[in-house]
């Protein structure tokens, strides 16, 4: 199958937090993509043009492109990949298209797990199909793993999430949807439960902190 993981790192050159989530994306969150098991995809990074020789250089796989800039806490329509600015390549029309965050953990097994509950569920897939993990958090200062208060399950998707579509046809693109909402154009989801990935919290990220409620894992 072919399986595209596009990931979000765009910033504007003077940005602060852009060189340290370019930094960060190479030193740890690429290599966890470099050592993945099942190692059958394309990795496509929505980045500024003033970043794409830099990304591109860092893996042979690693294909940018451009969107127009959008809110990234929007109820729905994160970022319309379907129509691009015209700068980078188009992005194909895959079967698996996995969302990632630059500044977020995976496991070395974490494609095989996609690979795996699709084709468990491929052959009665004839609509499109989620895959959403439970992750955890790890606090990048401490680096203490925790277990999440909020628990995702079929009608509340995780970030972590990958879309399966066997009708090239009709195509839709994985960040077209908030992945909270996701489930209601694409009802059947599989959780993948806890091991597989971990939400980074740091200072650069405004949107993720420690739950008073989420719990230290025990060596975490």
């Amino acid at each position: 199958m072919d399986h595209a993981i596009i990931i979000r790192l765009y910033f504007e050159p003077e940005d602060p937090r852009a060189a340290w989530r370019l930094s960060f994306f190479e030193a740890m969150a690429l290599p966890c993509l470099q050592r993945q098991t099942c190692p059958n995809f394309e990795i496509w990074v929505r980045c500024h043009p003033a970043h794409r020789s830099r990304l591109e250089a860092m893996d042979r796989r690693i294909r940018t492109f451009r969107d127009q800039p959008r809110r990234e806490d929007a109820e729905i329509g994160l970022m319309s990949l379907a129509a691009l600015a015209g700068d980078g390549a188009d992005l194909p029309r895959v079967d698996i298209q996995t969302r990632h965050d630059s500044d977020d953990l995976v496991s070395r097994h974490y494609v095989a797990r996609i690979r795996k509950e699709v084709h468990r569920l491929e052959a009665c897939a004839t609509r499109p199909m989620v895959v959403s993990f439970q992750p955890f958090k790890l606090d990048l200062a401490t680096l203490r793993r925790y277990r999440m208060a909020t628990r995702y399950h079929a009608r509340r998707c995780s970030m972590f999430l990958s879309l399966y579509q066997p009708d090239k046809m009709d195509y839709h693109y994985i960040y077209d949807y908030n992945h909270r909402l996701i489930w209601k154009a694409f009802p059947q989801v599989a959780t993948v439960p806890e091991g597989y990935c971990d939400l980074v919290v740091h200072g650069g990220n405004c949107h993720t902190r420690i739950d008073p409620h989420d719990t230290v894992m025990e060596g975490g």
